[in-house]
């Protein structure tokens, strides 16, 4: 699996450069051949994060579509804090836990902040370390994030674990994750997720 975040990470580097070539206009006007629009978007609002960020695995734990912009959904996702060959597996189940916290989880103290984290309205753009209470095999994150048309593959929500690109703050109490495309997954991957 991890061969696959490998894949995913130079794929991401081939194309990042590509756009550092010609980050032109992103109004659709550029002479751009190679990169898509998507690509040209994505890393214009990513690439600090693409610079210095590790590709793991994530999961999402809950998506809904954005009534304000209906080609964006909100959602969260749980990720691994390193590249791990259990994470696709271990995600699927940590993913699950965090979706049914409820209230009695919040008067846990070592669950509080996530409990509290996860049921907030407020959008933000750092994740959380999970507790080890909940997740005590993998060191994961949790995060809301935001989706937009193309990240995942076309008709799909849930299917498989997908890569992320992670970025831990200095002090490794927070991390910024953003999602890999699907246009620059592995082609097993798209194909794990269309089967």
């Amino acid at each position: 699996m991890n061969d696959l975040l490998s894949q995913c990470e130079a794929n991401i580097q081939q194309a990042y450069r590509e756009y550092q070539q010609d980050p032109s206009e992103l109004n659709g006007e550029s002479n751009r051949t190679q990169l898509s629009f998507h690509l040209a978007k994505y890393f214009a609002c990513h690439g600090d994060k693409i610079a210095n960020g590790t590709v793991v695995w994530g999961r999402l734990v809950s998506l809904e579509r954005d009534l304000q912009d209906m080609s964006s959904q909100r959602g969260a996702a749980v990720y691994a804090l390193a590249p791990s060959e259990q994470a696709p597996d271990y995600l699927e189940e940590l993913a699950y836990k965090i979706s049914v916290l409820n209230t009695s989880a919040k008067r846990a103290t070592e669950l509080k902040e996530i409990a509290e984290y996860v049921d907030s309205k407020e959008e933000s753009t750092c994740g959380i370390k999970v507790p080890e209470k909940i997740s005590p095999h993998i060191d994961c994150g949790y995060s809301k994030l935001q989706l937009n048309e193309g990240d995942l593959p076309q008709g799909k929500r849930e299917v498989y674990a997908f890569p992320m690109v992670l970025q831990v703050d200095d002090d490794k109490k927070s991390s910024k994750v953003t999602v890999v495309p699907a246009e620059l997954w592995p082609s097993y991957l798209l194909q794990l997720w269309q089967s």
